[in-house]
């Protein structure tokens, strides 16, 4: 009994003395709160810095990224220490492809890009011998310029690639190696029709009146580029000098903007027309005097022609062919419609405007020629006989019609070096002609140049002193040293490397 009471004492005076320590326990300094809000901004302030270190590596090189020519950069598969870090490229030519690069482990995917094609076509070729510089004409250097021009601006489109094609005929088979080694893609083809088969002898006759007779029909052969949704023949004596996405775009998206394309159409009416666009052309105002041709009967300017593949034109149109469509010399194509009458209406030039206009109408575009296939040409026409003057070609009213001459050179999208001249004639005419000859030679330069950095000086001496005996103090610099005083032009020099070596 004793005991539980002294045990019962004891407990009480614990709990007394722990009440008691309890109450006597001091709050915790105002310093322990200033403390931990110090170490709180700190770790903030670490945190902020590490986040801002990261941005602004990922802009660095999100701007080296934009900055940098990356097509450019394919043939060398791998490029090494951009900025400290390691990049890949990996690209394939299927088209609608998807470029992927990996920068620091961490893949990107840019915008897929549509592949297009361009073409050519070759109908005759004088040859070579096995020295490549003493050759008749001017084939190889005019592919070459044209393919680097293309090449050039595609480098600049945001949504299209390219593939580039020529169509060569059998008895211009020399041209085919030199072709593929310049990167196109080679079709031998024979005209797509026997012209024994035309069942009209004036049509028959009119072949005859045209640079290639019946061969300029291998143009047709674009239409069966299948694989592609837009394909470009070009002339050789042309050249591209800016990216055409809003021509490509206009035939293949059908939410876009007509009203966007008002700068590039020749005629306003066609700003309203809904639907896509099949084909896209320019007509030469120049092959026949107004007011002999309304502007829907003149021919289209066979240097460009834009065009939607379908096997069903092409049959169409070598049916239109065989069967004569009722052509008769002076009048053209279609009799009484006189779609002719002028140099070349025997062949495409005045077929296709004959076809869309007439046969298939209200699928194309005409563009506006100051700015596409450009030929510098005079808009008026005068004339002392009709005591006519300054009459616009294009029967615009109160003779107000747009002066190619005076166009700025970077509305250009592509020239076709024909009133101007040929850039081996090494002239120098009106102020355009001059800046857009210049452009040539500037791109020729651009290719001698990759040339002269691929490869060594023992398979491709950039110095034509060291081969010709020219040097730069007889040249014209105008023209980048292609030209000689005396205005004789100095042939491409091609790198004497093997036939299988892909130049551009």
């Amino acid at each position: 009994m004793a005991d539980s009471s002294l045990r019962s004492k004891q407990k009480m005076r614990k709990d007394q003395s722990t009440i008691q320590h309890t109450n006597n326990r001091q709050p915790p300094s105002r310093w322990y709160f200033y403390l931990g809000f110090l170490v709180l901004g700190i770790v903030m302030l670490v945190r902020n810095f590490v986040f801002f270190q990261n941005s602004a590596a990922s802009i660095t090189m999100a701007k080296i990224h934009s900055s940098m020519d990356w097509n450019a950069l394919l043939p060398l598969g791998i490029i090494d220490n951009v900025n400290g870090t390691s990049a890949v490229k990996f690209n394939n030519n299927d088209n609608n492809d998807q470029q992927v690069y990996t920068v620091n482990n961490t893949t990107t995917k840019t915008k897929t890009k549509t592949t297009v094609a361009y073409a050519i076509t070759v109908t005759n070729f004088a040859g070579l011998t096995t020295n490549p510089e003493p050759r008749k004409g001017m084939i190889l250097d005019r592919a070459a310029v044209l393919h680097q021009s293309i090449k050039l601006a595609m480098n600049t489109s945001i949504r299209y690639d390219y593939d580039i094609h020529a169509f060569v005929h059998p008895e211009a088979v020399e041209v085919v190696p030199w072709l593929k080694r310049l990167g196109y893609h080679v079709h031998i083809k024979e005209t797509p029709f026997n012209i024994t088969d035309i069942q009209n002898p004036e049509l028959i006759a009119a072949q005859n009146n045209g640079c290639c007779k019946e061969r300029e029909y291998l143009k047709l052969y674009s239409y069966l580029l299948l694989d592609y949704p837009v394909v470009v023949h070009l002339d050789l004596d042309t050249l591209v000098l800016k990216p055409m996405d809003d021509v490509f775009d206009i035939m293949t998206d059908p939410l876009y903007n007509r009203i966007k394309f008002k700068h590039h159409s020749m005629w306003k009416e066609e700003e309203g027309r809904n639907g896509l666009v099949d084909f896209v052309f320019t007509r030469d105002y120049n092959m026949v005097d107004p007011p002999k041709r309304q502007p829907h009967q003149i021919g289209t300017q066979g240097g460009l022609l834009v065009m939607k593949p379908s096997k069903e034109d092409f049959d169409k149109f070598v049916s239109v062919i065989l069967s004569g469509g009722n052509y008769s010399i002076g009048r053209g194509w279609g009799g009484e419609l006189k779609y002719g009458g002028y140099y070349g209406a025997g062949t495409i030039q005045g077929l296709a405007s004959y076809y869309y206009s007439h046969l298939q109408p209200n699928r194309s575009v005409e563009l506006n020629r100051c700015y596409y296939n450009t030929m510098v040409d005079d808009p008026y026409h005068n004339s002392e006989k009709l005591n006519r003057t300054n009459m616009c070609r294009t029967l615009e009213p109160d003779n107000t019609c747009q002066d190619c001459q005076k166009t700025s050179l970077d509305e250009i999208y592509t020239t076709h070096l024909t009133v101007c001249g040929k850039p081996e004639w090494c002239n120098k005419p009106g102020l355009l002609c001059t800046k857009l000859l210049i452009e040539w030679h500037k791109v020729r330069t651009t290719l001698e140049r990759e040339w002269s950095e691929r490869y060594p000086i023992h398979l491709y001496d950039p110095k034509r002193e060291n081969i010709t005996g020219i040097s730069d103090e007889t040249t014209i610099r105008q023209y980048e040293g292609h030209c000689t005083i005396s205005r004789k032009y100095i042939p491409m020099i091609f790198p004497n490397v093997a036939e299988t070596d892909r130049l551009i």
